[in-house]
């Protein structure tokens, strides 16, 4: 009996082999190619051979995956890095498929009884671990962390993050992203790194064939328009669909309604000589303390776009609102600063609707847009106007210095020992009856007054803040009309309204011709609660541009370019946010021409380029501002790449004449800069650069100089070497003479000298380190010409060493700083809370601790009667200081300190530790106060 199984045995084990092999030699290898769109994929009818399967996707081989019989699963580190990448899979198959029933007997016609013991719980020892998300097409990945934060300058903090990113197929051709980020923390992403990492976020967007719909915040950019810009952070939906209306033609439709989280501003920064910041940015309304959304700031300096981070150019404080420079980007008196950014406005809610379509053929392209922005009637938040408020802002129209209400305040008996008010005396003004005079006084019987202080700006107020004072509150001194900063007044902040609608042509004449017009209408209502001055809310614009090119000889060694382009712009039209370059105000002298009026401007360029590395440019251009402002500017440049040398020189003239401040204009431009490479390798080249301006401005009638003319020349060597190579240096020197209007002539007023030295030194993959130092010289040398200003030497230094061990699991940054800047002036005052709520106690409480001396409060936290808490006051004083800073940061992650190859399982151990990471910083900062001044 047992050596007929043992035959059968043996039989059926030689009849399976001798089948395996049949498959595996007997079996073409096929070949299949497909797009990944799908993690999990049918491949044959047949079983497939696993060790016959070969993946590729171009020049990379793909091995991350699992095969179950005729299904072939991609791992998620494959799918998601191939996803919509095209596919080649070679493999083998059995003849068969091992899943697929064969039999001679139909069981299913057998019947048996089986007692079944019911447990709850269906056991499945083939199934894995099910995902968060177990749905077939859709992949997702993130992070949930909770960690310790502790230093000596904070309290122990638990911080917790989420972060998931989802993108799939939900079926019948829904497709999915996904975007949750949440942190605990109620502050903005830190303006110190190129890149950003917002908070609180969701964003989701799904699609099907050629229509998308977006919801959650998102960003909106401006449209394909001339006039119409804008970058926008929105919370709401928008709707996009684009379709086919006959053969090369299609039609694109965008509509969006959400409530913005931003206002747009462009600011001219006051710079200081040798003043790295931070510089305070301001709202449109002069509101001194607003949040500034990440992200939107752009940063012009002298002309150019400078990079956000601590390793470029700039870093900056979004919830403050403070921007402080580099050590490598040297702020000088000189320098011209302007930045654009969009901040919080939490006075009214704002929403916001667009809608844009476009129509494109092969030679035809139109466009439509419209924006409305409006903010809502009705204050939002903890602002509330009454009454009096109201009437105020419908009697000032689009005037905001008549929307101002008196903040000063009669107060009773009962009301003066109150914990929060400072107290004034007041008394009539001799020159104006009707104004009352401020004296604080610490009698309580003589106190009468008491009132809100808002800062207008130097030479617009009365008062200053009166630092003598060391009280518990702010006190605010009279100085005399027009001699302070601050007024007793609320400035009442009108609901705006702003839309556009712009409609756009292009036209492509022939090969190497086209043509672009477009016409915009603007409407801005800047009181939606006033009638009063809306007729001038409306306003036209138009632009228009042909373009041609042609190759001059048969061999197109040359080639012609030419433009032209004019603009329209009628005096009461408003553009969302400027469309013209930051420095078109100065490029055209017009920084002095405050009043309204049409404008055309006309431009024109011709541009001769050849393969020899030859290209030269000459412009022609025109601006008028009806009669307050005429003028014509030429522009011409030559430029020049040899095999060694390379020349760029570029020339700017302009003659104006302006009606309006009475003034003839002569504005001339020259830059040159020249290379030569000192090897063929190109390793290390020297250049010369040459900078001029001369600006002289005259009376039309009697040609007398004008003050504000000025001119200077700088002139700069340098050494290099190409900085993409482990080591490089560069040496650099500059020097700057400045003239200034005296008498009928300029007059040298300063002169300033700057050396620079620069590099790096990539040791290894683990090793980097770079370095910069600048020394900058200003002498002023007629101080008559130059007042305010004082000779002054300045050193930014700064020295980065980054190392890194075990597969970059152990990192290390040591920074070392030094720079010259400005702190804002800090004042605190003491709020009462319950008692054993606070921090501190009063030495000795009196019937107003405002009147307390700043003194008189003693920091105790474990004292059960302390029933103070500090808090911070700033305005927009700084102080001078010369910085020195230490930063050593040190990043210790487990799960980068050993390799697991492709398929290995890892180990318990080495999975535990893996989910842990550390952040170490240690810094030194010393600010060294320089004169304590009033900036």
């Amino acid at each position: 009996m047992y050596w007929k199984i043992y035959l059968v045995s043996v039989w059926g084990l030689m009849f399976c082999t001798d089948l395996f092999g049949q498959a595996v030699s007997g079996t073409p290898l096929k070949k299949k190619m497909f797009r990944l769109t799908e993690c999990r994929l049918k491949i044959d009818e047949n079983t497939l051979i696993p060790n016959s399967i070969f993946i590729t996707s171009g020049s990379d081989t793909l091995t991350a995956y699992k095969i179950y019989n005729i299904i072939l699963v991609f791992e998620e580190a494959d799918c998601g890095l191939y996803r919509d990448s095209t596919i080649l899979m070679q493999y083998r198959t059995f003849s068969f498929n091992v899943e697929k029933p064969y039999f001679v007997i139909d069981s299913s016609l057998l019947t048996f009884k089986e007692k079944a013991l019911i447990t709850g719980y269906e056991y499945n020892p083939v199934s894995g671990k099910n995902n968060i998300i177990d749905a077939k097409g859709l992949d997702y990945r993130g992070s949930f962390s909770r960690g310790l934060s502790v230093g000596n300058s904070q309290s122990l903090v638990l911080n917790s993050n989420f972060d998931m990113q989802l993108i799939g197929d939900l079926g019948n051709g829904l497709k999915v992203v996904a975007a949750i980020s949440d942190e605990n923390l109620p502050i903005q992403a830190q303006g110190n790194t190129q890149q950003l990492q917002e908070f609180d976020k969701v964003f989701i967007q799904v699609s099907k064939d050629r229509t998308s719909v977006t919801a959650g915040d998102y960003e909106l950019r401006r449209p394909n328009s001339y006039f119409m810009n804008y970058f926008k952070k929105l919370k709401g939906v928008t709707l996009a669909s684009t379709f086919n209306t006959g053969k090369n033609t299609e039609v694109f439709t965008k509509g969006s309604f959400a409530i913005s989280r931003g206002k747009f501003a462009r600011q001219t920064v006051p710079t200081k000589e040798g003043n790295q910041g931070p510089y305070r940015l301001i709202g449109n309304n002069g509101e001194r303390f607003i949040i500034v959304l990440a992200g939107t700031e752009k940063v012009f300096f002298n002309g150019l776009l400078l990079t956000r981070g601590y390793d470029y150019d700039y870093i900056i404080d979004y919830n403050r609102a403070e921007i402080t420079f580099s050590p490598t980007r040297v702020v000088a008196r000189d320098s011209r600063v302007i930045i654009e950014f969009e901040y919080t406005d939490i006075s009214y809610l704002r929403s916001l609707y667009a809608a844009q379509s476009e129509y494109k053929s092969d030679r035809w392209r139109v466009n439509f847009n419209f924006y409305s922005e409006q903010d809502s009637k009705t204050t939002t938040g903890d602002i509330q106007l009454d009454s009096l408020d109201i009437k105020i802002l419908e009697e000032s129209g689009d005037d905001l210095s008549k929307s101002v209400r008196n903040s000063l305040r009669v107060i009773g008996e009962s009301e003066k020992k109150e914990a929060t008010r400072i107290l004034y005396k007041g008394i009539s003004d001799p020159l104006d009856p009707g104004n009352i005079i401020l004296y604080f006084t610490e009698n309580i019987d003589s106190a009468k007054y008491t009132a809100v202080f808002s800062e207008v700006g130097a030479g617009k107020g009365d008062y200053i803040i009166d630092n003598t004072k060391s009280k518990n509150a702010r006190v605010y001194l009279y100085v005399g009309k027009n001699m302070g900063t601050y007024l007793p007044v609320i400035q009442l902040i009108p609901p705006e309204q702003k839309q556009l609608i712009t409609l756009n042509g292009f036209y492509k004449l022939g090969n190497n011709s086209d043509v672009f017009a477009e016409i915009g209408l603007s409407n801005l209502d800047k009181n939606r609660r006033s009638a009063i001055n809306n007729e001038d809310n409306t306003g036209l614009s138009s632009h228009i541009a042909l373009s041609h090119s042609m190759k001059l000889d048969s061999l197109s060694k040359w080639t012609l370019k030419g433009n032209i382009k004019h603009e329209f712009v009628q005096k009461n039209f408003n553009a969302l946010n400027p469309f013209r370059a930051p420095e078109f105000i100065r490029d055209w002298n017009i920084d002095q021409i405050v009043a309204k009026a049409d404008e055309s401007l006309l431009l024109s360029n011709i541009n001769l380029t050849g393969k020899s590395g030859i290209s030269l440019d000459y412009g022609y251009n025109r601006f008028d501002k009806a009669t307050l402002y005429n003028g014509a500017k030429h522009d011409a440049s030559v430029k020049y790449q040899g095999n060694r040398v390379e020349l760029r020189a570029f020339t700017n003239y302009l003659t104006s004449k302006s009606g309006f401040n009475d003034q003839n204009t002569t504005f001339i431009r020259p830059n040159m800069t020249f290379l030569y490479q000192l090897d063929k390798k190109n390793n290390w080249k020297v250049g010369a650069e040459y900078d001029a301006e001369s600006n002289v401005l005259h009376s039309i009638n009697t040609d007398t100089l004008k003050s504000k003319s000025y001119s200077f020349q700088t002139a700069k060597w340098f050494i290099t070497n190409d900085f993409n190579k482990d080591f490089a240096i560069k040496l650099a020197y500059s020097n700057r003479n400045d003239f200034f209007a005296k008498e009928k002539d300029l007059s040298k007023a300063s002169n300033a000298k700057e050396i620079e030295l620069a590099g790096k030194w990539l040791y290894s993959t683990n090793s980097d380190l770079s370095w910069s130092l600048i020394g900058r010289d200003l002498k002023i040398i007629d101080a008559e010409l130059l007042p305010t200003d004082r000779s002054k030497k300045t050193i930014l230094g700064r020295l980065d060493y980054t190392f890194a061990a075990i597969n970059q699991g152990i990192k290390s940054t040591t920074s070392y700083n030094t720079n010259s800047g400005q702190e804002p002036k800090i004042e605190y005052i003491f709020q009462k809370v319950e008692i054993g709520q606070g921090d501190y106690f009063l030495i000795s409480e009196s019937e107003n601790p405002n009147l307390s001396n700043i003194q008189d409060f003693r920091y105790d936290p474990t004292n059960p009667l302390s029933n103070y808490i500090r808090l911070t006051l700033t305005n927009n004083e700084f102080i001078r200081t010369n910085n020195l800073e230490i930063n050593q940061n040190l990043t210790i992650d487990p799960s980068k300190f050993i390799k697991i190859k492709e398929g290995k399982k890892r180990s318990k151990t080495y999975t535990f530790f893996s989910r842990f990471s550390s952040l170490s910083n240690f810094r030194i900062t010393k600010n060294k106060w320089r004169i304590p001044q009033r900036l």
